[in-house]
């Protein structure tokens, strides 16, 4: 019974934070969002963090939060949002919303995650405002605002706060990635100047196989779950491999269809799914990553420790493989009735 009161509890937690959420992505104004904030800190917690990643990802969610706005404009302004709660966390509540001057999120140049794609809408696109009716009037041309050294409603974040070296911390920018070498960088792509090709994701082309697998089981509305190691290649954080136990030593291996040139690698470091049956988020109640070893054929390895959210969480290599091998070290305990590891994704940036 004891155990049954304090997973009510939990749920209930949860439920509170998605509804602080929900009123803060849709507030009509600044002052608002601040009220809501100021009512509800732990918007600017991990869990928060990755409860809006989630929301993020839920394409079906984004368009009912913003139903006026086309797909990419309503998921970059879900973004903005939670790039401000991240400023919130890096130079605290006052600076972060001092720097909101206008109606639509003030993102000064050169503060984007390095992962985040430069922002590309054609000439007559405009950026939402924070307007009750829809959040779309009192817009501005988006090329007015490049002009002017503010991204909008910014690019994806894919890299949790405490990754490691190589990663950045959110609402920061890579050294190399100033407005400056951005700029190099576009003007070189532009004029084929350039004989680096692009970075790739890589891992959808891999097979995966693991040291050990837990078995098939269902979820809280009967259906019935796989957690083949195949998993964290399909591209659906809902989906995961995982092991029984607290995963120490077992191994998931990545196989190439041949030798890459790999400059990133990464994971999501827990089950990202909230069941769709009873809302219960899986993350926090299975065992979490906090420690791997990334190794590859010619020997070398990376160690890479996790910030505990359900977000993808990557670090640079420099190393040419057809395979790679991820060693869990460390875990994080979650709830002793669930003794699982999972991992839902794994990400391996390259070029092959």
């Amino acid at each position: 019974m004891a155990s049954s009161h304090q997973s009510n509890k939990a749920e209930s937690g949860a439920d509170r934070l998605l509804r602080a959420l929900m009123d803060f992505v849709k507030a009509p104004s600044w002052a608002a969002s601040r009220r809501i904030l100021d009512a509800h800190p732990e918007l600017v917690s991990d869990a928060a963090d990755g409860r809006l990643d989630l929301m993020i990802r839920d394409a079906d969610a984004v368009s009912k939060l913003y139903p006026r706005l086309d797909g990419e404009l309503a998921t970059r302004l879900l973004q903005g949002h939670r790039w401000l709660l991240a400023r919130c966390r890096e130079v605290g509540v006052d600076q972060a919303f001092t720097e909101q001057t206008g109606d639509y999120l003030a993102i000064p140049a050169g503060s984007l995650p390095p992962a985040a794609p430069p922002l590309s809408m054609p000439a007559t696109a405009v950026a939402p405002s924070r307007n009750p009716s829809g959040l779309v009037a009192g817009l501005v041309v988006a090329g007015l605002v490049v002009l002017l050294g503010i991204g909008i409603i910014i690019g994806t974040h894919d890299q949790g706060p405490g990754s490691a070296a190589g990663s950045q911390p959110l609402g920061t920018a890579a050294p190399a990635e100033t407005a400056e070498t951005a700029e190099a960088a576009t003007s070189e792509s532009v004029s084929g100047a350039s004989n680096t090709p692009p970075a790739n994701e890589l891992a959808s082309g891999a097979t995966a196989s693991g040291s050990a697998t837990a078995p098939d089981n269902v979820d809280a509305g009967g259906t019935q779950m796989s957690y083949s190691a195949s998993n964290v290649l399909d591209g659906d954080p809902k989906t995961a491999w995982r092991v029984h136990g607290n995963g120490r030593g077992v191994v998931l291996t990545l196989s190439l269809p041949g030798p890459a040139h790999l400059v990133q690698v990464g994971l999501i470091p827990g089950y990202a799914k909230i069941d769709p049956a009873n809302g219960v988020d899986r993350f926090p109640q299975e065992r979490r990553i906090a420690e791997v070893r990334w190794q590859f054929d010619d020997g070398t390895f990376v160690d890479q420790h996790f910030a505990d959210s359900p977000t993808m969480q990557r670090t640079a290599v420099d190393v040419t493989t057809g395979s790679v091998t991820i060693r869990i070290l460390a875990t994080r305990p979650g709830d002793p009735d669930y003794y699982y590891t999972p991992i839902s994704e794994v990400s391996l940036l390259g070029t092959s």
